[in-house]
């Protein structure tokens, strides 16, 4: 974020401004990792002896800065910024991988199911025969 200046010209009809009013808007350039860049103008206002803020949102990339305060005595001044917390958007990544004898491997679980099988069976049939002892 670049601060490149003040400006003090405003629409005094858009802000409803009276001529003891105060509006000054900061132009700020803000570049972003593609080197894309957004023009941006919030505007600090003392209107009737309060300070009112208009913040300026870049929906983009989920920013909104606002213009807090100016101190005459050093000339510096107070910018805010945020982020929306719904920018960040949620994923999931996932990875196929292709393992080659896996085909081997359900055939190996499928006779070991069927030799399970075939082995209860087989227990239950030797303790159904009545032993003949006498």
């Amino acid at each position: 974020v670049i601060l490149t200046g003040l400006d003090k010209n405003l629409d005094r009809a858009k802000y409803h401004l009276e001529e003891k009013d105060v509006a000054v808007a900061a132009q700020l350039t803000i570049e972003d990792l593609n080197k894309k860049r957004y023009q941006v103008n919030p505007v600090f206002l003392i209107h009737d002896f309060s300070i009112f803020t208009q913040p300026s949102e870049v929906s983009e990339l989920g920013l909104m800065l606002e213009f807090n305060k100016i101190d005459p005595q050093s000339g510096k001044v107070q910018i805010s910024s945020a982020e929306k917390k719904s920018n960040k958007k949620e994923f999931i990544i996932m990875k196929a991988i292709i393992f080659p004898w896996i085909n081997i491997l359900w055939i190996g679980c499928l006779l070991m199911i069927i030799g399970s099988i075939l082995a209860i069976r087989q227990r239950l049939s030797n303790n159904r025969i009545p032993s003949t002892r006498s």
